[in-house]
């Protein structure tokens, strides 16, 4: 039996590993660096250009803003005049594509919603369905004679939702709803707040 021994050169041997080991040791050290660079860098104080902003919010034109108004409105069951309370006025960026129709006078049985600048003039009105009153159209009759009824039911209370083009000269919103004579029965004005 015989039994070879190769000897190999240790210097051979521990070349690659050196060359390997201080490679592996020289990167975490460029890691640290760059780690330690990062850190500083993150933790100054970073300076925002907010003028930008603020400049963008004054010169918005006030044609590309919506005034929107929620009322709740109640049938009053002790007086012959509905109740109204504001639920939300609110101004955002929107267009619409059509504003609010004009009205040239008042109309009885309806709402009549205006809005008035700082010295209550008037900058533009229309009139508005009551909302307590809701007209339903159902079909009666066999198959050969079908006929369409309309029935108009009474509300105790209902929301009302008007959206305009906002201009900043609005400073307040007077709502007021008209008897069977054309009469104001019920008015109320609500302050615009910006």
């Amino acid at each position: 039996m015989t039994i070879f021994v190769h000897s190999y050169n240790q210097k051979s041997l521990l070349d690659p590993l050196t060359k390997m080991t201080n490679h592996l040791f020289k990167t975490p050290k460029h890691l640290f660096s760059l780690l330690l660079f990062s850190i500083i860098f993150s933790c100054s104080p970073i300076k925002l250009d907010t003028t930008k902003n603020e400049e963008s919010s004054s010169l918005k034109d006030p044609k590309d803003m919506i005034i929107s108004i929620i009322l709740n409105v109640y049938k009053s069951s002790s007086t012959k005049k509905d109740s109204l309370s504001l639920y939300e006025i609110s101004i955002v960026d929107g267009l619409l594509k059509k504003d609010i129709t004009p009205a040239p006078k008042r109309v009885s049985g309806k709402w009549m919603l205006s809005f008035l600048n700082a010295e209550h003039e008037l900058i533009k009105n229309t009139i508005l369905d009551d909302p307590l009153t809701v007209e339903h159209e159902y079909v009666i009759g066999n198959e050969d004679d079908l006929k369409f009824e309309h029935v108009e039911m009474q509300l105790e209370k209902a929301t009302l939702t008007v959206r305009a083009r906002y201009s900043p000269d609005m400073k307040a919103i007077l709502i007021e709803k008209t008897d069977s004579l054309g009469n104001p029965s019920a008015a109320k004005l609500f302050k615009i707040r910006e």
